[in-house]
C-alpha cells in the first residue's frame, strides 16, 4: 500500500510539471504565472478572504524573515560555530534554549523558540481561517510568499 501511495504522489508531481509546461507555454511572464498557478480565483473572488491572505501572508513573511534571519547568521554571534549551532537546533526541536552564555547567542535563542511558536500558531491559525476547499492552496500560497525575503 505504500508503494502504490508513493506512486500515486509521484504520479500527481509529474501531472503537475505537465500542467505548469502547458501554463508556462502560454503565460509567458513569470509575474502572471505565479498568480495563474498560485492564486485561485476564489480567493481573489471573496474580499474578505483576500484581506485574510494579504494579513496572514504579511505574518508569514515577518516570520521566515526572523527565523532565517536568526538561522541564517548563526555562524556571525561569536564563538564556537558548532556550538552556536547545536544550540540553535535544540532552540527549535526542543524550545530549550539555555545553552549557551553569551548574550547576543541567548538572545537570538529566545527569539528563535518564540518564532517558532509563532508559526505554530499561525499555521494552525492559517488551517482555520480558509474554507476546507482553499485550505491547501491557501497554505502553499504563503508557504511559498515566505521564501521572498
Amino acid at each position: 500500500m505504500r508503494l502504490f501511495a508513493s506512486f500515486c504522489i509521484y504520479l500527481g508531481f509529474c501531472v503537475g510539471l505537465y500542467l505548469l509546461l502547458i501554463l508556462v507555454y502560454f503565460i509567458r511572464e513569470w509575474e502572471l504565472l505565479m498568480w495563474a498557478i498560485g492564486v485561485p480565483i476564489e480567493l481573489i473572488k471573496s474580499k474578505s478572504l483576500l484581506w485574510r491572505l494579504s494579513i496572514v501572508s504579511m505574518n508569514w513573511f515577518a516570520l521566515n524573515l526572523v527565523y532565517y534571519g536568526i538561522s541564517m547568521n548563526v555562524a556571525k554571534f561569536g564563538g564556537d560555530l558548532f556550538v552556536n549551532y547545536a544550540a540553535s537546533s535544540s532552540a527549535e526541536l526542543l524550545a530549550i534554549l539555555f545553552s549557551q552564555t553569551w548574550l547576543t547567542t541567548s538572545l537570538a535563542m529566545i527569539g528563535k523558540f518564540f518564532v517558532s511558536i509563532a508559526f505554530f500558531v499561525v499555521y494552525m491559525l492559517t488551517a482555520e481561517l480558509f474554507p476546507t476547499v482553499l485550505r491547501a492552496s491557501s497554505l502553499g500560497l504563503l508557504q511559498t510568499s515566505d521564501g521572498f525575503q
